[in-house]
């Protein structure tokens, strides 16, 4: 898949600001998930823009994270049937 400049600009932005890209993670950037808003307690339905690999953060592991918004959410955190 190529991407154009725009979208190339950007994949460097989300990179720059959230660290490297997970190669494997249970679902993918541009793919829809439903999570609890932190902020509101509602149930939310958006686009992951970056799904952020883990990393050391102040001597503390970070899990895997997808980025929506600016919305920061994990894997236990997203709703999916039967939830």
């Amino acid at each position: 898949m190529v991407n154009t400049p725009d979208e190339q600009r950007h994949l460097a932005e989300m990179e720059m600001l959230y660290g490297p890209e997970h190669p494997h993670s249970d679902f993918r950037r541009g793919e829809q998930i439903t999570f609890r808003s932190a902020d509101t307690g509602l149930l939310v339905t958006d686009t992951i823009d970056w799904v952020a690999a883990a990393r050391e953060v102040r001597g503390r592991r970070v899990p895997p994270r997808y980025i929506i918004g600016l919305s920061v959410v994990f894997l236990s955190e997203v709703i999916v049937s039967g939830d």
